[in-house]
């Protein structure tokens, strides 16, 4: 009897062993529940512990542009010929109707030389009409010829006088063109490209220098058109040159009046101060709108490609 009830006893413990041992097993698995929260409450608890800069950094506007000169002048011939001197070079600093460049102009020089030769011949047929006329008038007076003889001499006389005015409107036209193969700057500015060399033919119409004023810069950049209800004309602007570390603060000074239809985008132009003439037309700058928050739908729709554009 005494062994039956110590039997008893060790199945008892050995029993509550196991169970004791299933709780604490359970215990250690992990929460089947806690395993399948959402992936929007891990999401929030990521940008809940993003910095506000980071934050902000996702939301503000921005664009990528370029640089252009406020003023620029491709300054061509006048008329065709051979250069015979250039007298700037790429980088001088020019003034406006400062000489820059001349030419032969073809046949300008024997234009004038002929036109020179004709008043002379024109002036001396008008001294012998005149004398001739004259000679006649006193005639006709004495009866010595008839009035037919001095109305031929009176329409040589009248025909010598526009000979004279003809020929020196030919001159005057003639040194016209001469001049124009003298050719000045129409603006004040720098010289950033020469195109041609003393001793090159030229075309009538043809560049040999391009004259820029970088004295302030156009600052031109695309946004998507769902920018058009944030961004209007007077809002602040920040262009970041981060090619040399400069930034400046300027106004959108104008928007396009149409949307490109291939890529969705609208032209935004600012102009920033540029006396010191640090930047250059060209130049790659990024432009950012701080009064312009985007919502977070827009920020997390992309700006549409052309292809998209054009399939629809």
């Amino acid at each position: 009897m005494k062994r039956t009830m110590q039997l008893v006893t060790f199945l008892a413990l050995a029993s509550a062993t196991g169970a004791c041992s299933k709780k604490e097993a359970k215990a250690s698995l992990p929460d089947p529940k806690a395993e399948s929260a959402p992936a929007a409450v891990s999401s929030a608890l990521k940008v809940a512990s993003a910095s506000p800069e980071q934050v902000d950094e996702v939301r503000r506007l921005t664009a990528t542009g370029s640089t252009r000169a406020i003023d620029e002048a491709d300054v061509a011939a006048v008329i065709g010929g051979k250069l015979r001197q250039v007298k700037v070079d790429e980088g001088d600093r020019v003034k406006k109707n400062q000489l820059l460049f001349y030419s032969d102009g073809g046949t300008s020089g024997l234009r004038i030389r002929e036109a020179k030769v004709g008043v002379s011949s024109a002036e001396n047929a008008y001294r012998l009409a005149k004398t001739d006329f004259e000679r006649k008038e006193r005639l006709l007076k004495s009866g010595s010829i008839s009035q037919a003889a001095f109305d031929q001499a009176k329409t040589q006389f009248n025909d010598a006088k526009l000979a004279i005015k003809r020929a020196k409107v030919g001159l005057k036209q003639a040194q016209s063109i001469a001049g124009d193969s003298y050719v000045a700057s129409p603006i004040s500015g720098v010289v950033a490209q020469r195109m041609k060399e003393p001793g090159e033919w030229v075309g009538a119409g043809g560049t040999v220098l391009v004259i820029q004023n970088i004295s302030s810069l156009e600052v031109r950049a695309r946004l998507p058109e769902s920018a058009l209800a944030r961004v209007k004309i007077g809002d602040r602007a920040v262009v970041r040159f981060r090619s040399v570390n400069i930034t400046r603060d300027t106004t959108v000074k104008r928007l396009s009046p149409s949307v490109d239809p291939m890529t969705r985008t609208v032209e935004v132009v600012s102009i920033v101060d540029n006396k010191d003439e640090s930047l250059k037309a060209g130049m790659l700058v990024q432009v950012e709108f701080p009064d312009a928050v985007m919502t977070e739908a827009t920020a997390a729709a992309p700006a549409p490609s052309a292809a998209t554009a054009k399939a629809n």
